[in-house]
């Protein structure tokens, strides 16, 4: 029978990164250690410790009862990390707040790592990974492949519904806050951006210009080709996840799949998994799906953490 990992083989920590100090968890394996970490990098806009149905924590829990220590945390500016943070960026996916939680890591006996990165943070995962040579796979779930910038204020927008923001508008508490400058520009953003969401249905969440080079490689962004080809060149493993409901992110790697993104996987064939899971995984709040992906991260770790 499987170990159980609950809050008991748990603890909060602060390592620095850069200037900053980021909040993590630490979930400590149960029985002999592998002496492999498995770091865990939501995507932009959440916190480790409050997303839906505790899906990061059970990820963290379930690897840990494996054998390995896991590392959930909040990347700067985010969640209980100090920083700000006013733009999610593909050209600066917290790639450095990774390379931060693998020496924090080493602290605690771990030799290499596995790293699982969500949207965002899958990017982070995989420049940190083209970094740090101890990293022996990277697991990505709904990765883009294309470069995009959002605005805070526009996750903060599609988060709650105009509703809310009227009700709150009303409150005294709010009428206060306008007195400083800096409060009634954040308002306007998010208002502007509550606005700019009501736009089609199907339009990508980041916005972002592709260069000449892009639409060569079939839209891959040469900050994703170049970290993935450096990552498989070292011999790691590499997991792609898309969900079958996610047809933009599934559409645009499969038009890279037909060019340059296409080689760089030949070259590496036994290196590379990728898998579909159904419904939807962007943003995923659907219980069934985060089971699957918690599923297929274990038996992922499992197999490559074997090797390392």
């Amino acid at each position: 029978m499987p170990e159980v990992v609950t809050s008991r083989q748990e603890k909060p920590v602060f390592f620095p990164a850069g200037d900053d100090m980021l909040f993590g968890v630490v979930t400590e394996p149960v029985g002999e250690s592998r002496g492999v970490g498995v770091i865990l990098l939501y995507g932009g806009g959440y916190t480790m410790s409050s997303y839906y149905n505790q899906y990061w924590t059970r990820m963290a829990r379930r690897v840990a009862a494996q054998g390995f220590h896991a590392l959930r945390f909040d990347h700067h500016g985010n969640g209980d990390s100090t920083g700000r943070v006013d733009e999610f960026d593909h050209r600066a996916p917290f790639s450095d707040d990774m390379e931060a939680a693998m020496r924090f890591l080493e602290t605690q006996g771990v030799r290499k790592f596995l790293v699982v990165g969500d949207c965002l943070g899958a990017r982070g995962a995989l420049v940190a990974a083209s970094h740090v040579e101890e990293v022996d796979g990277v697991f990505m779930i709904s990765a883009m492949v294309r470069d995009g910038r959002m605005d805070k204020a526009d996750d903060w927008a599609r988060e709650y519904g105009l509703g809310h923001y009227l009700r709150r508008a009303f409150r005294w508490k709010t009428v206060r806050k306008l007195a400083s400058r800096d409060m009634r520009r954040a308002y306007m953003k998010v208002a502007s951006s509550k606005l700019k969401s009501a736009a089609p249905k199907g339009r990508s969440a980041f916005g972002g210009s592709q260069t000449p080079q892009d639409q060569d490689n079939g839209g891959a962004s040469t900050r994703f080709l170049g970290p993935l080809e450096i990552v498989l060149g070292r011999g790691a493993n590499v997991h792609f996840v898309f969900g079958a409901d996610d047809e933009q992110r599934s559409a645009e790697f499969e038009m890279a799949r037909a060019a340059s993104l296409g080689r760089i996987l030949g070259a590496a064939e036994t290196q590379v998994e990728i898998n579909v899971v159904p419904g939807t995984i962007a943003n995923i709040q659907d219980v069934t799906a985060q089971d699957a992906i918690i599923d297929l991260v274990s038996d992922w770790v499992t197999r490559v953490g074997d090797r390392t």
